[in-house]
């Protein structure tokens, strides 16, 4: 109720955010570089401080938010194990704990250090696996479809990541998800899906085309526009 007040002057609350996230997220922080796989077991109240970190981005917003998130390359793993875990459970009502991995996952991402370097190995490499992630979290009809776009676009933007291919695989992802399959019947569940699918994977391509470099986005342009201007047919 308290932050609440702060909606139409958000800025205010500037000069306070750091004290205000630091104990939440340090916190949620050291429980999962501890057991990333059950952060919940060192802190019982991980989905607590989650939710008061969301509602924290409800009024500050999740970009200013979430600057105030570690950002080391050693946490990217650790973080990663963490939302893929949140993410296998498919609690609706703990959502808000897959919404601040991810945005965290996104100020990782925003480091500068070859990927490669600290995959520590397994049946799929770390861009892999954080692409699968985000994808998934484009389906979300919660506020974790915003992190998700977010945090890819931080993935795709990395010199990294757009030079292996990434972005042209998510175009073609796009492509495959953009409209109903042909053998599907159009129930009001199917195309309410797809509607929270559309809107992710433009918020998605949103982010990346206001941050990728020219020289990558140039070859792709074109086809990501075609894809939009289908509209909702």
């Amino acid at each position: 109720q308290i932050w609440s007040q702060y909606q139409e002057q958000p800025g205010l609350l500037d000069p306070f955010l750091e004290e205000m996230i630091e104990p939440l997220m340090g916190a949620i922080a050291e429980a999962v570089r501890s057991t990333p796989r059950s952060a919940v077991s060192p802190l019982p109240n991980l989905h607590l401080l989650s939710s008061l970190l969301y509602l924290l981005t409800t009024v500050r917003g999740y970009k200013t938010v979430s600057r105030f998130f570690p950002h080391e390359a050693a946490d990217l793993e650790p973080c990663l194990e963490a939302a893929e875990e949140e993410a296998s459970t498919g609690q609706t009502e703990t959502w808000s704990t897959l919404y601040c991995l991810t945005l965290w996952l996104g100020m990782v991402l925003l480091t500068p250090f070859d990927l490669q370097s600290i995959d520590s190995g397994g049946a799929k490499s770390l861009r892999d696996r954080i692409l699968d992630l985000g994808l998934r979290g484009l389906r979300s009809t919660s506020r974790t479809r915003d992190a998700s776009a977010w945090m890819l676009a931080k993935l795709f933007t990395r010199p990294d990541v757009h030079g292996a291919g990434a972005l042209q695989s998510f175009l073609s992802w796009t492509r495959e998800n953009w409209m109903l399959p042909e053998d599907s019947e159009a129930s009001a569940l199917a195309v309410s899906g797809l509607v929270f699918v559309r809107a992710g994977t433009l918020q998605a391509w949103n982010q990346t085309l206001k941050a990728a470099p020219r020289s990558v986005l140039k070859t792709i342009w074109t086809q990501v526009l075609e894809i939009a201007l289908r509209g909702p047919a």
